[in-house]
């Protein structure tokens, strides 16, 4: 029998630690740092686009804005990077937007020409007037546009009621049914406040409907969201190191018949790849894509463009390909098959 080496939690580290240039070395840190700056990108996929009408009466929009917004409507219509109207902090890995956490709206400045220094080196020029839109994977749904220095900031309840008024449909899922009381008589500002402090409150667009916020922060003003995601993962970690070795004689035997060669050590490391987070064999460059029961996270990195993006993983182990056949080939054992192999043995 093969001796196995399979301390996935260090290796993801190290992975996470080059992709982010973060100096953590806390496993929870890094994932927590890189699901933050994957909200924060908006992707560029193709996205039809759908305006207010809150948005379509304003001035800047109608006027001085016109031309900018317009552009902006192109890229995203188009699949281009509109990143670059993003706050200039998008890429500190440990600040988190409570806008895009709680309220699930990006906020967009309406510049139009690119900063060549400062803070916003890269970025469109800031201005005082924001955009809020909100991206799903094939639409972007443009609410209106604030003053950046309005009281309340960003947390403004005029751009959840836009959406509940345009798009119900977004909101319906956080509607609560029963709930006997109304948050209205609650201000913005206390309603900011509140939310700053990590208490997470229903809001009522009008008498009778409350809704609970589409996102929520924990007691530490972390993405609550997120943080299911990391519990998640680092129980499917522990989970898979365990299966790996439940499954390790079946492992080495496949391992020897598709390379040839049997080892007497077989080594296995979390890796980013393109197609997702993978365990790699580093002996035969077999890869095992593990999935999880209850949360999902798969990391997906484009090294090419250095671009973070983040999907689910499947409902099986499984080997997922092995480089060393075709370049990505689908091998053609999974879970099931080493399961009824196990079976059978009984």
């Amino acid at each position: 029998m093969a001796i196995v080496i399979c301390d996935l939690e260090t290796t993801l580290i190290n992975e996470l630690k080059c992709i982010l240039n973060s100096s953590s070395n806390d496993c929870r840190t890094l994932l927590r740092q890189f699901l933050n700056a994957k909200k924060k990108s908006i992707s560029t996929d193709k996205r039809e686009v759908f305006i207010s009408n809150e948005l379509h009466e304003h001035n800047l929009f109608k006027y001085e804005k016109r031309d900018v917004i317009q552009n902006i409507i192109y890229r995203i219509a188009r699949g281009q990077d509109v990143n670059i109207y993003l706050s200039n902090r998008q890429g500190e890995l440990n600040h988190t937007d409570l806008t895009l956490t709680v309220f699930g709206l990006h906020h967009l400045h309406l510049g139009d020409k690119v900063e060549n220094k400062g803070k916003r080196k890269g970025l469109i020029k800031g201005t005082k007037s924001i955009l809020f839109a909100k991206f799903d994977k094939d639409r972007a749904y443009l609410v209106d546009i604030l003053s950046h220095d309005i009281e309340t900031g960003f947390l403004n309840r005029k751009l959840l009621n836009i959406i509940h008024k345009n798009w119900p449909h977004l909101l319906e899922p956080y509607r609560i049914k029963r709930m006997g009381v109304s948050c209205r008589d609650i201000t913005d500002t206390e309603f900011t406040k509140m939310i700053k402090h990590g208490i997470n409150i229903p809001f009522s667009p009008e008498d009778g409907v409350v809704f609970f916020l589409p996102g929520s922060l924990t007691m530490a003003n972390t993405d609550a969201d997120n943080e299911m995601v990391i519990i998640g993962a680092m129980k499917d970690i522990e989970r898979a190191e365990r299966r790996i070795k439940d499954i390790l004689h079946h492992l080495s035997a496949y391992i020897k018949k598709t390379t040839g060669i049997e080892y007497n050590v077989l080594r296995f490391s979390v890796v980013l790849t393109n197609d997702g987070l993978a365990i790699e064999n580093k002996n035969s460059g077999i890869f095992l894509l593990f999935a999880m029961e209850i949360y999902t996270l798969q990391i997906l990195q484009q090294r090419q463009s250095n671009i973070l993006k983040l999907y689910d993983f499947s409902a099986f182990l499984f080997i997922y390909f092995n480089l060393i056949r075709e370049h990505f080939r689908l091998a053609s054992i999974d879970w099931c098959e080493f399961n009824n192999h196990n079976n059978s043995q009984v």
